[in-house]
């Protein structure tokens, strides 16, 4: 089922201003720049200010990135965004399953491959 963004409830204190001020920037903003402008203290700033991009995106808003921060998408952008996210998500797949592949290799006592060699 469908809800309109502007239906959603804000879940995070910091949600409704972190989304006013990624609409309204004229480019992308960077995660430090976020928290600075909504004045979140603490330790692991950066893991929540990415904490509230995440839910503000589940929550159907087209908050996108770059290498240059975040800003809010138009229909290409979302596209494009869309279909790096789901590039990044395949690499980190392969990832875990290489790293599981590892673990069982390990576990059955088989020698693990060797990625580099040293000359001696």
């Amino acid at each position: 089922m469908y809800i309109h963004p502007s239906k959603m409830m804000m879940t995070n204190k910091y949600a409704e201003e972190v989304l006013n001020i990624i609409r309204d920037s004229v480019g992308p903003i960077t995660g430090q720049e976020l928290v600075d402008r909504v004045g979140m203290i603490g330790s692991n700033t950066g893991q929540k200010i990415r904490e509230v991009i995440h839910n503000l995106r589940l929550s159907c808003w087209p908050i996108c990135a770059n290498g240059y921060g975040y800003f809010y998408g138009n229909e290409s952008d979302v596209d494009k965004f869309i279909e790096e996210f789901k590039n990044r998500v395949a690499s980190q797949r392969e990832a875990i399953d290489g790293m599981m592949k590892g673990r069982t290799l390990k576990e059955n006592s088989q020698p693990l491959i060797k990625l580099f060699e040293t000359d001696g």
